[in-house]
């Protein structure tokens, strides 16, 4: 007789349960023996073990009000570097007409004195025409507009509030974000035009002014880009935009502010790496950390959201190869959405060669809009909340980022861990072992130091920005100190960006300390691509090598590959050999390539009986530059004796090896 179907299936009651332990069980028995911890549990540079997997027992979902900002969607926010105030503004009008729904400008802006040297970079907009040809055509009152003009934050909201009136712009209706941010400035260049504490007050009568006359605008900016770039784990990331938001709190609230509108009044932007987890959890933390700050501070419940900005770190972003940076704008976007950012600015791919293209800006924004209004990533508040692995990993920053934040403070707070180095020193160490993994490829760069095109020089194609002029001489003013109103008088009457600065009392340096270094993974390989791309182009060749694979092939390929890929790393051309039997196929092959650098490939065995043989009769047949693939162990010795130059193998040091073979080929000067 046929049984009726159950009107609900369930295998679940069908098998056992399968909890942590048990499936944890099953894993070092097919790990015979190796450590779980070593194999499965990689450090992250915080300092906490990433698990493999990840249960209930390790984390309470946190309520998602916690960590997400709660609206929908996300405001896309471009930004414009471009010197010519005319080509900026054709950017801006064709990215407005594309999608784009606020502007970030950053302006040249390089006033203080205190590093004549340097060549800035921006857009030129030191006087009112300038500025009448930047925002020409855009519609101000209903187009937020953000400011990045360095420590010229206040002549700069001068100018562009000038600007406004002119074109009957109410401040009531005005959506603007000055990025007033006196320590990250000093953070960066290393000094200040004025004191650090008037800078600090000059922002504190700028935010008392914003909060005043221009309520839906902001005058404060927490960037911590200038760390990121630097080397800075998440952890560091987050402490330092805590300390320095606390710093802003209680200067603001010095000047008069309530602690519900001195939050008000700071904006916060953070940058991302390509580890997107990371970055959600990183944004998430954020949140949950300002929050702390503000209620323990006395601030009411709704002003304890953080206005939150998100782009691509430019510590990721690479020369060679600069279509792959397309995928890393798309996971930080990816992660901005995700992680709860209120705006994201997706960077055009070829940002680092210099002035960016109509191409690079349109796939910039298209991947957002493709991201949000396709994907709606940015339409569920806190879309990671209730993930075992993401819970745990947003509290573990959280609570480590706090923990720094504490002994910032008992440091003296964000200026003085600043003007003491302590900072830098910390960056210092973690951008060291940053770049280790990256020489070794421990932390690969696609399209640098793995799978690039050997072939393909970007020096064609790079382009600059123009050269801005060197800051100016100030000359002592008798009006120092004038109130913002001034400066935008001053600016109503043609009044240009230095004048005002002057008036502001701007001049050479009082204030110096040491500055943070930038870093971008990818640059030690570009460098190498840089010489041997000018090398290559003096003698209408590039260095060849030749990869000659001893012994039946399947067992080596591997190795065969990653010798080839390693050589490409640099630049060469590279052959590779058919499969060669013996040591007199190899030099025969060797011999009839053209190539002056031979690099032996061979299972481990083979090699005591091959290397002696075979390296001097590579050496006679004409190559400058004899490389092995493998690591020799205990027999390093006895190989360079019979004529082996260098080796090659899984976690040395590919830069130096690469540097190593430009020497014996006159590419680089010993």
């Amino acid at each position: 007789m046929t049984q009726p179907l159950p009107d609900r299936f369930s295998i679940r009651d069908d098998f056992p349960a399968a909890g942590y332990d048990a499936w944890r069980r099953l894993v070092e028995e097919g790990l015979h023996g190796e450590s779980f911890a070593k194999r499965l549990t990689p450090v992250a540079y915080e300092g906490f073990p990433l698990e493999p997997l990840y249960a209930l027992d390790h984390a309470a979902p946190a309520r998602p009000a916690a960590c997400g900002s709660g609206r929908r969607g996300v405001e896309l926010r471009q930004s414009y570097a471009c010197p010519d105030p005319a080509e900026a503004n054709r950017q801006i009008l064709d990215d407005l007409a594309g999608g784009v729904d606020s502007i970030e400008l950053e302006l040249d802006a390089g006033l203080g004195g205190h590093a004549a040297d340097a060549v800035q970079r921006g857009v030129r907009a030191a006087r009112a025409e300038d500025w009448d040809l930047l925002l020409g055509g855009v519609p101000i009152d209903r187009t937020g507009v953000a400011l990045r003009a360095g420590e010229a934050f206040a002549p700069a909201a001068a100018m562009f509030l000038a600007s406004c009136r002119r074109r009957n712009v109410p401040l009531a209706e005005l959506r603007a974000s000055f990025q007033a941010d006196p320590l990250g400035v000093l953070a960066e260049r290393g000094g200040l035009p004025l004191r650090t504490n008037s800078m600090l007050a000059q922002m504190g009568e700028l935010a008392a002014w914003t909060c005043k006359h221009a309520p839906r605008s902001r005058a404060v900016a927490v960037n911590t880009a200038v760390y990121h770039r630097a080397g800075a784990t998440a952890v560091q990331d987050l402490a330092l935009l805590l300390a320095t938001g606390v710093s802003y709190l209680r200067t603001l609230t010095a000047h008069g502010l309530s602690v519900d509108d001195a939050a008000r009044q700071i904006a916060f932007a953070v940058e991302l790496g390509t580890h997107h987890f990371k970055a959600i959890a990183k944004l998430r933390a954020a949140r949950r950390l300002w929050r702390r700050v503000i209620e323990a501070s006395g601030g009411s419940y709704q002003h304890c959201t953080m206005l939150l900005q998100a782009r691509a770190g430019r510590r990721v972003q690479t020369r060679l190869d600069p279509q792959v940076n397309m995928l890393r704008g798309a996971v930080a976007l990816y992660a901005g959405m995700l992680g709860g950012a209120d705006i994201v600015t997706s960077v055009p791919f070829d940002s680092e060669l210099g002035a960016t293209d109509t191409l690079s800006r349109r796939v910039a924004r298209n991947t957002a809009h493709v991201l949000q209004d396709e994907s709606h990533l940015a339409r569920v508040a806190d879309p990671a909340g209730g993930s075992w692995f993401l819970e745990t990993l947003t509290q573990q920053l959280a609570d480590a980022a706090w923990g720094l934040f504490q002994q910032i403070e008992r440091f003296g707070g964000m200026q003085g861990v600043l003007e003491s180095g302590w900072i830098a020193q910390q960056l210092q160490a973690i951008s060291k072992h940053r770049m280790r993994d990256v020489h070794t490829r421990k932390q690969p760069i696609v399209g640098v130091s793995e799978f690039p095109e050997p072939t393909v020089s970007d020096t064609a194609a790079r382009q600059h920005p123009l050269p801005s002029p060197a800051p100016p001489e100030f000359a002592a003013s008798s009006e120092a100190d004038i109130s913002l109103e001034r400066a935008v008088q001053l600016a109503d009457e043609g009044a240009n960006l230095a004048q005002i600065a002057s008036r502001l009392g701007f001049g050479p340096s009082t204030t110096c300390v040491a500055p943070i270094e930038p870093m971008r993974l990818a640059e030690p390989f570009e460098a190498i691509r840089d010489v041997v791309d000018t090398w290559a182009a003096e003698h209408g060749h590039r260095p060849k090598a030749q990869v000659l694979a001893v012994g039946p092939r399947g067992p080596i390929a591997p190795r065969v590959a990653f010798a080839e890929g390693l050589i490409q790393v640099g630049g060469f051309e590279v052959d590779v050999s058919q499969t060669l039997d013996s040591a007199d196929d190899a030099a025969a092959a060797f011999a009839a390539s053209g190539a002056s650098i031979a690099v032996l490939c061979g299972a481990d065995a083979l090699y005591p009986a091959l290397v002696p043989q075979l390296a001097p009769r590579l050496k006679q047949a004409g190559a400058r530059s004899v490389v092995l693939a493998g690591n020799p162990g205990d027999h390093e010795a006895d190989w360079r004796e019979a004529g082996v130059d260098s080796f090659i193998y899984v976690r040395c040091d590919v830069p130096e090896a690469l540097r190593d073979l430009m020497r014996r080929e006159g590419v680089l000067e010993p």
